[in-house]
């Protein structure tokens, strides 16, 4: 799975289709000292680990879902 950020939205790609999912239709996100889950439904989202984050990342993600932040 690969994951491009963007100002309003991102999107995750993969072998089989890809998706864009705009920050303002997450169902909330939450952020654990080693991940961000961005949640698309109550049951249902992306884990992402922040380990894995080029710099600059985690405060971008941060900064465009702030509201959704749990």
């Amino acid at each position: 799975m690969v994951f491009e950020f963007y100002e309003d939205y991102f999107e995750e790609s993969h072998e089989v289709g890809n998706a864009t999912i705009p920050y303002d239709k997450l169902d909330a996100v939450i952020e654990t000292k080693t991940h961000f889950y961005l949640m698309i439904a109550k049951n249902q989202g992306y884990m992402l680990a922040k380990e894995n984050m080029p710099d600059g990342l985690e405060s971008f993600i941060r900064e465009q879902v702030k509201s959704k932040i749990k």
